[in-house]
């Protein structure tokens, strides 16, 4: 489908501001063991109240902390609300990426949460995150000072500011992409107060993640986190941005100079690779994570589970294999082999795809790509 002028306005100024940041893992994990069910039918006021009791109790956070991190849980991907009105009256509900994670803490499967976190944070806070081991890796592998980490992030944005005015040729469009940009908005992340949570949390997701240890400086794992999945950016891009796709940039009206690397903060996690036909070891693999999770992947009230969710888990595979693979042609394989177990229930197809998935095992039919958001699977009784 082809998007408007305003649609594309939105991403290139989300991609410009790519950044959601004031919550710890502590608090985000705190929020995300609520039970679905209570989530969605006592709303968010009774969540926030809940939390800042279980806070009190525990000398964790308070009452305005965990509104603070229920919206960042929100922006983060992991739930969103699922009715119109007053956010603080809405009913929350959880979203493929908040099933994927809750499936990965009741497998007890560590490295896929963790490659969710980590995931979620490329995609949802390249600019703070990215810089971060961006910064640490070019300065001898130590995590930057709040005053030096600063400076880099205002570098950053006044170099986006530059490249703005120097590629949108009209002052008119430039006001109104400026708009869409959170930080040439007002002061907001650079203001020297917010900046200090936004440093202080970073590295405590830094941590969490095993990518710096307790003396603050880069692990092996964060210093092969930064050259496969943040370094490619840094050495393709005019600017250290996660670029909308080239259609978007032409359509707002910016004469860039360069092609930029269009991509997700989840696509710097799939291989470049290609094998078109999946390994039955793979085949197998999905297979029984969806038996498995199932139970905590099915959506509230309705005997079904999100494809997507699963999606989570085919790239968190494809990572750990080192190539990527088809994904309608995995899917087909999957539901042949346990076509007795599993069904789909078809609303939609799967992306980047001209296949429709199979209604069963047995049926396929061609149809123009859309996505995937909302294809489901169940379990056969």
């Amino acid at each position: 489908m082809l998007k408007d002028w305003d649609a594309c306005a939105r991403e290139v100024g989300h991609a410009l501001s790519r950044y959601n940041g004031q919550t710890t893992y502590s608090k985000l994990s705190t929020i995300l063991s609520v039970p679905e069910s209570s989530l969605f039918t006592e709303g968010a006021s009774w969540l926030a109240a809940v939390l800042s009791k279980k806070a009190q109790e525990q000398h964790a956070i308070g009452a305005r902390a965990s509104h603070v991190a229920l919206a960042h849980g929100i922006n983060l991907g992991f739930l969103h609300r699922a009715t119109p009105g007053d956010p603080s009256q809405a009913r929350i509900a959880l979203t493929p990426l908040g099933r994927a994670y809750r499936a990965a803490l009741d497998l007890k499967d560590d490295g896929f949460r963790d490659f969710l976190l980590g995931g979620t944070m490329l995609d949802s806070d390249f600019d703070m995150y990215g810089m971060l081991l961006k910064h640490a890796y070019e300065h001898g592998g130590t995590v930057p000072g709040k005053e030096a980490f600063h400076a880099s992030v205002g570098n950053l944005f006044e170099q986006r500011r530059k490249w703005l005015s120097d590629n949108v040729p009209s002052p008119v469009v430039r006001d109104k992409l400026g708009a869409r940009v959170q930080w040439m908005r007002g002061k907001g992340a650079l203001d020297s107060h917010t900046f200090g949570y936004h440093w202080s949390n970073r590295q405590q997701w830094a941590k969490h993640l095993e990518h710096v240890d307790g003396n603050n400086c880069l692990t092996p794992l964060g210093r092969d986190t930064y050259e496969k999945h943040v370094q490619p950016v840094a050495l393709h891009n005019s600017m250290f941005w996660l670029a909308p796709d080239a259609g978007c940039i032409r359509k707002v009206g910016i004469v860039s100079r360069k092609p930029e690397m269009f991509c997700s903060g989840w696509d710097l996690y799939r291989p470049s690779n290609l094998v078109p036909e999946p390994s039955d070891d793979l085949v197998g693999k999905v297979s029984d994570f969806m038996e498995r999770a199932f139970p905590t992947l099915r959506l509230h009230a309705f005997p079904q589970a999100p494809l997507a969710s699963v999606l989570f888990y085919v790239r968190y595979q494809e990572m750990l294999l080192g190539y990527k693979t088809s994904w309608p042609t995995l899917f087909r394989k999957v539901l042949h082999v346990r076509g007795k177990t599993l069904h789909c229930v078809l609303t939609g197809v799967i992306e980047d795809s001209q296949y429709q998935l199979v209604q069963s095992a047995n049926q396929s039919k061609s149809r123009n790509r859309k996505s995937f958001a909302h294809v489901c699977f169940g379990m056969n009784s």
